[in-house]
């Protein structure tokens, strides 16, 4: 990987290999401080994956990363999570350690409102795996707690909204956990995670559920911002 990194208008990547004889092809990824200065989409596929390793500043610019059938890879690099313009991570036919630490990272990264709400209904008689949680929420906090949030000035007020959805995410209840992220001059101005207040019978019924909960809130904000006489319309 060392030349291909060296290529400095690289913006989309895919590595696949071939299942021979039952034995997936064999790589090292070795990304230093200097890899994949441009890169946007990184996808792999039937990869033996050896070494996974990233110095800080590899793939500053990785916006899309999907891994499909993978199945050495145990683990992500903790210089994934540092990069800000990543956006999409798809894994596809994870083997079962790796499947178990991205649901772990998925309740701590991407849902700590619901899981806050999640774990404050054990605060009468919590045990050891409610212990854990609460470890991995301090653990998010204590690693971005540097972190803020940054607005920039603009003539033109556009709410872009986020929304979605984890299907029946609630192992105990089947309900579907839900969120929803308002954007307003570069920077979050609304958000919402919480568990759907019924049982969604399919997918879709759990999107319309989310989407109908962020459209209520796109109507409160475009009415507020509107009598704000910033501007005309929003």
């Amino acid at each position: 990987m060392g030349l291909l990194g060296s290529l400095t208008e690289l913006r989309i990547l895919k590595v696949r290999g071939k299942a021979i004889s039952g034995l997936l092809s064999t790589i090292d990824l070795i990304c230093d401080e200097r890899s994949f200065q441009k890169l946007e989409v990184f996808k792999m596929a039937y990869l033996d994956v050896s070494e996974w390793y990233m110095g800080q500043g590899a793939m500053p610019k990785l916006q899309s990363l999907v891994i499909e059938s993978c199945e050495a890879i145990r683990m992500l690099p903790d210089e994934l999570r540092c990069l800000s313009a990543l956006r999409d991570v798809e894994v596809l036919h994870p083997n079962p350690i790796l499947a178990e630490r991205l649901r772990q990272l998925r309740m701590r990264d991407g849902y700590i409102a619901f899981a806050v709400s999640m774990v404050s209904c054990f605060q009468s008689n919590p045990g050891k795996l409610h212990w854990m949680a609460i470890q991995w929420i301090f653990r998010y906090l204590k690693r971005n707690k540097g972190r803020k949030l940054t607005y920039h000035g603009s003539d033109d007020l556009k709410l872009s909204r986020f929304s979605d959805f984890d299907y029946q995410g609630c192992l105990d209840s089947r309900k579907s956990p839900s969120g929803f992220v308002f954007m307003l001059c570069g920077g979050a101005i609304a958000w919402k995670s919480k568990k759907q207040e019924c049982v969604a019978q399919s997918t879709m019924e759990a999107e319309y559920i989310a989407l109908n909960a962020a459209a209520k809130e796109a109507v409160y904000l475009k009415q507020f911002l509107t009598e704000l006489l910033i501007v005309e319309c929003v």
